[in-house]
């Protein structure tokens, strides 16, 4: 876990460096996007980074399934108990559905990001924090999720509405 958090520290470094040495910070009245701010060739760079981690993370996103899919099968070969086998199968669809989530609420909107910065297209002055409001979507998506599909959250939030 540690890894991964350092991992993504130092790419989230590098994606500063870069921004800072490739952008003069100006302002741009009616836009309240990072997107406004940001030089045109860190937003290509921006852009292409975040279509190379999407296709990395959508690979992924593929192989858990996949693996997920073959836990599943073997759960339900091997006599397990009935507790252990609807465990498994609530942490799979949790699994996949936070992943599907991320995709369609994180990795959408970002190779729109990089799709518009290489047609040069200004996007985030028309359109707005988009990609802000599909962090917040994916936030609240995700929460709802865990109380849909997590036995004991459900059986909480029962308690608390009625």
């Amino acid at each position: 876990m540690w890894s991964t958090i350092f991992i993504g520290l130092c790419f989230a470094s590098v994606d500063c460096a870069i921004e800072y040495s490739l952008t003069k910070f100006e302002r741009h009245i009616g836009c309240a996007t990072i997107g406004c701010f940001a030089s045109p060739q860190y937003k290509i760079y921006w852009g292409a980074s975040n279509m190379v981690l999407d296709g990395s993370v959508l690979a992924i996103t593929i192989v858990v399934g996949i693996q997920l899919r073959k836990i599943k099968t073997k759960s339900a070969s091997v006599s397990v108990g009935h507790k252990e086998s609807s465990t498994v199968e609530q942490i799979n669809k949790l699994s996949m559905g936070i992943l599907i989530v991320g995709f369609f609420f994180l990795l959408i909107p970002s190779a729109g990001v990089g799709i518009a910065e290489f047609l040069g297209l200004g996007i985030f002055k028309s359109i707005g924090p988009f990609y802000t409001m599909g962090l917040l979507i994916a936030g609240v998506s995700n929460s709802f999720l865990y109380i849909g599909l997590h036995l004991d959250l459900r059986k909480a939030a029962k308690r608390l509405m009625w």
